[in-house]
């Protein structure tokens, strides 16, 4: 059995989702951020902080290119898989209230 634990000391692991092709492990934490940890060793591979608040809620597109995160700071991101080989100039897009903008960078 594989154990993936928060990488903040005190911040809670909210939800967990096995990713594209499951390859990975998906997981959002109290911290504001996303980790992605390879499903066979446990390895931290990517750490995307993007959100302001704790990250309450993950889930993937049907094609698992995307994933959105919704977070208490009142938005919702919408964010490209960073283990899939696909080619484009937008990695994130956020819904804020009631209006879409770009990401800042991650």
């Amino acid at each position: 059995m594989r154990e993936i634990e928060a990488q903040t000391p005190n911040a809670k692991l909210t939800q967990a989702l096995w990713g594209p092709l499951n390859k990975a492990i998906y997981s959002v934490s109290e911290d504001c951020s996303t980790y992605v940890h390879d499903s066979e060793t446990g390895e931290l591979l990517h750490r995307i902080s993007d959100h302001q608040g704790p990250i309450n809620s993950l889930s993937f597109s049907p094609d698992e290119v995307f994933f959105l995160t919704c977070s208490d700071d009142r938005t919702a991101k919408v964010s490209l898989s960073p283990l899939l080989p696909v080619s484009s100039n937008l990695s994130c897009l956020a819904l804020r209230h009631t209006h879409l903008q770009e990401c800042e960078d991650l």
